[in-house]
Order: C-alpha cells, then structure tokens, then sequence
C-alpha cells in the first residue's frame, strides 16, 4: 500500500455521484414510498365498505327528517271532482323543499364518511397516525360540505322535469352527480392521506371517475336485481337500492384512487435524478 493511499481520508473515498449501475436501486429507495401494497387495498376496500353501510344507516335514519303532507288534499279534491292549477303547484313545491331536504342531509351524511373513511385509510395505509388524522378531518369537513351543497342544486332540476314527459336518464344524471361530488372528495381524502398534497389532485379526478362508473354499475345491477322498481326518483328509491348504491360507488371509487396512486408511483420509480442527466 502506497503512503499517498494511506494518507487519504474515508471521506476522500466516498463517491456520491450516481453510476448507471447504481441507478434503479438509487431512484427506489428516493422515489417509492413505503407502503405495502396488499396493506394499501386492505385498508381502501375495507373503508369503501365500511363507509358505503355507515353512510346508508345514517341516511336512512335522516332520509325521512322533513315531510310534506299535501299527498291527502289532493286526494279529497279529486274525490270532489275539483282542479286547482296552483294548489297542484304549491304542492309540488312543497314536495320538492322536503326531498330536496332529505337528500342533502343524507348526502352529507354520506360524504362525511366517505371522506372521514378515505382519508384515515389513506394515512393508516403508511402507518402514519398524523396523515390519517390529517385526511380524514380534511375529508370530513370537506365530504359534509359538498353532499350538502350539490343535492341543493341538482333536486329542484329533477323536480322541474317533472311537467315534461318522463326522461328515464335523468335519475342517472342526478345519481351521477351527486355521487360523483362525494366521491371526488373522498379521493382526494385518500390521497392527500397516503401520498400528501401530490396525492390529493390525482385522488380528487380518480375518485369523481371512480363514482360515475360505480354510479353506472349500479344503474345496471339495479335494472338486473330489481326489474320491476321503478326508479324515477332524485335518490334511488327503496333502502335496498341506496345500500346497493352506495356499495357500487364506494368500492368502485375507492379501487380508481388506489389504482391511480399505484400508477403514479410507477411513474415515479422511472423518472431521472437531476445529476444524473447531466
């Protein structure tokens, strides 16, 4: 051994530029976040679950919070043979302020869950207390808010549909919609759980697409479960319906963030380091 190796120092040795050899296990260890993935769909599908009967339980508890009466003037007024225009109006309207009632409160109700659900799954996946704390508070306020909201906008549409001849896509567009709401937060509760804010945007699109396919898979199961109920109503029409709605959409919105999620993080494990490109 010579006395010019003998008088280099340890850190004189150490080469901190990344090798071409050295590259993939480099940019694994940088970029891929340290979650099992069978922990990650264990905890999303049971919180889809979870969430979809907790949300449908309280729902059906609030569904029937606010009532219109009107139902039993009218029906002595025919019996009577008499016809009032603005009675049948006035009635109407107040039929639309109860159901446009009943389904914000439970669509609040759901996305309270969803998003309460979503986001502690989404932390818990990377046994991270604080993230799932973080999400879930976050999906919470935010799942409360929009299920209230977005029903208070899309019944009284529904409701003025109702002179025109019926159109059987509109109980789709309205589910659609509001389902979509909901479920956009709760994606993005997840997200910004498991991944943080680079999480959310991603967890915020998958979980609204997540939604409308849950939403047009229920639209089927239903036409196929249960073939003679009619259902032209702003929320799907009977207990059983809801709970199957709201199992389609839940779990098919929360398999789109995950997936999404896996993806990003595949894309992450390919990108070049700065030095390396140099």
């Amino acid at each position: 051994m010579s006395s010019e190796e003998v008088r280099k120092s340890p850190e004189q040795n150490v080469d901190f530029r990344i090798k071409p050899g050295d590259l993939e296990g480099t940019v694994r260890e940088v970029f891929a976040p340290p979650v099992n993935p069978a922990r990650v769909w264990l905890c999303a599908l049971s919180s889809g679950l979870l969430a979809a009967v907790i949300g449908w339980v309280g729902g059906e508890r609030a569904a029937r919070s606010f009532h219109w009466e009107g139902h039993v003037q009218v029906e002595d007024l025919d019996a009577r043979g008499q016809r009032d225009p603005s009675l049948a109006r006035s009635l109407l309207k107040s039929r639309e302020n109860a159901e446009t009632k009943n389904a914000a409160l439970a669509m609040g109700i759901l996305g309270a869950v969803l998003g309460l659900a979503f986001g502690a799954a989404g932390g818990l996946s990377r046994r991270s207390t604080r993230a799932a704390a973080v999400g879930g508070i976050t999906g919470l306020l935010l799942g409360a808010a929009v299920g209230t909201v977005v029903p208070w906008e899309l019944v009284p549409l529904f409701y003025r549909s109702l002179s025109r001849p019926p159109n059987p896509a509109l109980p789709l567009l309205i589910h659609t919609g509001m389902y979509a709401s909901i479920g956009g937060v709760g994606g993005l509760a997840f997200g910004l759980g498991l991944c943080g804010p680079g999480g959310a945007g991603r967890g915020l699109l998958a979980g609204a697409m997540g939604a409308v396919l849950g939403s047009i898979i229920y639209n089927i199961l239903h036409t196929i479960t249960f073939p003679l109920e009619w259902d032209f109503s702003p929320m799907p029409g009977k207990g059983g319906s809801r709970l199957l709605a709201h199992l389609c959409v839940a779990l098919s919105c929360i398999a789109c963030v995950v997936a999404s999620e896996a993806r990003a993080k595949t894309r992450r494990r390919g990108k070049i380091l700065p030095e390396e490109e140099s």
